[in-house]
């Protein structure tokens, strides 16, 4: 993984520029100036290390945060996995403080997503670590594993009766892992990368959708609420718990990760996704 870091750029937004509102760029240590070509909102970064006095080497010791031409911000930050585990962490928050500086959206968003259930739902034994990598193929058919729920938690708390809503927020988390890692070890130019992104976020867009759909019409009128249209609320303030616990632990043990689980945040916060 580190490996491939290094070798090159970490995947940017799949969106069109013009539709991106928040962006984490993280750079590998071998990065050049060369190497910003392919990528967007460059000349802003340059403008900003120009005016700090600084070269591209030195956002390896600390961030720098630029606006974006549709009022959004970028924060741009170097990756050595040589670097001791405490600087790699310092300068990876540093770089995620930024873009959280939307913690005022983010906390009105939970509210209203909080404000918008009304109820009723149950509460059933559920998975609790529903993701693709429990989901086996077999003879055209599909095997769920490993039932115990998430290893990080508690027995108590794994045990406990929840909403199944929460395995769906866990798959739609996994769709979008699905599709950064695909980017990540796929072997294309530099300059394909745009297109290939592109692809991706056709396919995320439409497996979400197409998951969503066939979840509502499985369990209509099955008493879990009263119609899925209604629980979708829930379902997103779901999806923003699932994503906040996955950037705390990138950040504590992948940091060449973080951009995943941060911008799905940040696509949270505008709504901007499919389904």
């Amino acid at each position: 993984m580190l490996a491939r870091l290094e070798q090159r750029a970490a995947p940017l937004a799949a969106a069109p520029a013009s539709r991106i509102r928040h962006l984490l760029v993280v750079l590998p240590k071998t990065a050049s100036p060369g190497d910003l070509a392919r990528l967007p909102f460059t000349a802003a970064l340059k403008a900003a290390l120009a005016r700090r006095r600084k070269k591209l080497a030195d956002l390896a010791k600390a961030p720098v945060s630029t606006d974006l031409p549709n009022g959004g911000l970028a924060s741009w930050v170097t990756f050595d996995p040589e670097q001791a585990a405490f600087e790699r962490h310092t300068a990876m928050r540093k770089a995620v403080q930024a873009l959280l500086a939307q913690r005022e959206a983010l906390a009105a968003r939970i509210e209203t997503c909080a404000l918008a259930w009304s109820g009723p739902a149950l509460k059933i034994r559920y998975h609790g670590d529903y993701h693709l990598g429990q989901v086996l193929l077999a003879k055209n058919d599909f095997i769920i594993i490993d039932f115990e729920g998430e290893p990080a938690r508690p027995i108590a708390e794994r045990a406990r009766k929840d909403s199944p809503l929460r395995d769906v927020a866990g798959m739609m988390r996994s769709f979008d892992y699905a599709r950064w890692t695909s980017l990540r070890g796929a072997e294309h130019p530099p300059e394909e990368h745009a297109r290939y992104a592109a692809l991706a976020a056709v396919w995320y867009d439409e497996t979400r959708t197409a998951f969503l759909a066939a979840y509502a019409k499985a369990t209509q009128s099955s008493g879990l609420y009263a119609s899925f249209a209604e629980a979708r609320a829930l379902l997103d303030l779901f999806e923003i718990e699932k994503a906040l616990y996955e950037l705390r632990y990138e950040i504590s043990n992948r940091p060449g990760w973080v951009q995943v689980p941060l911008q799905g945040i940040l696509a949270l916060l505008g709504a901007d996704r499919a389904g």
